[in-house]
């Protein structure tokens, strides 16, 4: 190879520059470079699914599971992005998010520590949290459900 740089050295800058990373099935995946609509709607449909009134109890780790089954490569999304593609969600009134203490009381992600990447990585790493989609939420996943109605018709 030119330069002298091998095909490993070649790999391994490629997945610190381009953000580029192997797969748990062999292939290869641009992890810095996520479709955010694509991880919403999968975030969404995650939710969804569970139950339109229901508090989804969930770790990032069982959200990506759930994502999975809608979305291979969506789920293979870091932490980062899943948890801003959640904030965002929930900044523009489509999500709850919430976490329960242990004394029972759900208490609300709070925005004005965002910048925050301790609490952040705190929040979503330890233990769970918990999602639900408001109002607005459902009105939109009903009406994309009709959408898709329409079309298959």
């Amino acid at each position: 190879m030119a330069c002298g740089v091998g095909a490993g050295g070649l790999l391994k800058w490629l997945s610190r520059v381009l953000g580029w990373g192997r797969t748990a099935g062999g292939g290869w995946h641009n992890y810095g470079r996520m479709n955010p609509q694509q991880l919403e709607a999968a975030i969404l449909n995650s939710i969804d699914r569970a139950g339109t009134d229901d508090w989804l109890p969930c770790s990032i780790r069982d959200l990506r599971y759930r994502m999975k089954e809608i979305d291979n490569d969506v789920a293979n999304a870091t932490i980062n992005s899943i948890a801003e593609a959640i904030l965002s969600l929930t900044q523009a009134g489509t999500l709850l998010l919430g976490k329960r203490e242990h004394d029972g009381k759900r208490l609300p992600f709070d925005f004005q520590k965002q910048v925050d990447q301790g609490y952040v990585a705190t929040f979503f790493a330890r233990d769970s949290f918990e999602l639900k989609l408001s109002h607005p939420g459902r009105q939109s996943r009903a009406e994309r459900r009709k959408q898709t109605r329409r079309r298959i018709r």
